[in-house]
């Protein structure tokens, strides 16, 4: 029997590997507010990618399930609380790196790199804002959304409910 599949950590080794393979990105930041804290305080200069929060809705057709994921993340930078023309700077780079990141995201989706990614971007889902993190003041940049559409064979297990 197939098993209902769940893809928050592939999703999230996905968002830490495409981090690894770029020098605009200083540091991935899990779905962890202990994370957060551990790596963007003292010296780590960033860039910082911040997994805020995955969110996942079910869309069926006799077919199949699809399961569409929401994944929010945050590009952010230090900058220091006193100096408006930097952090405008810091706002601006981010939004530069979250549109590459969307750009590699959609070229997965379309070699279906991993095989889970194959046409699972929605690119119409997009929308970011700008943001400042105020758990850790000096931190600016964006916060992007995005949604994925992802197969999920929705089956009932008699084996789960032993």
């Amino acid at each position: 029997m197939e098993k209902n599949k769940s893809y928050f950590l592939e999703i999230e080794q996905y968002c830490e590997e495409m981090c690894a393979q770029t020098s605009n990105i200083g540091t991935f930041v899990p779905l962890s507010d202990r994370d957060v804290e551990n790596k963007v305080t003292g010296t780590n200069p960033g860039p910082f990618f911040i997994l805020i929060a995955y969110r996942g809705a079910l869309n069926e057709n006799r077919q199949r399930t699809l399961s569409k994921k929401t994944l929010t993340f945050a590009i952010l930078l230090k900058a220091p609380h006193d100096n408006a023309n930097q952090q405008r700077e810091a706002i601006d780079r981010a939004e530069w790196i979250g549109l590459n990141i969307m750009a590699k995201i959609d070229l997965d989706s379309i070699n279906g790199t991993p095989d889970w990614m194959k046409n699972a971007f929605i690119k119409e889902s997009v929308v970011y804002d700008e943001m400042q993190y105020e758990n850790f003041p000096g931190l600016f940049g964006m916060e992007f959304n995005v949604d994925l559409n992802v197969k999920n064979n929705l089956k009932y297990n008699p084996e789960f409910w032993k």
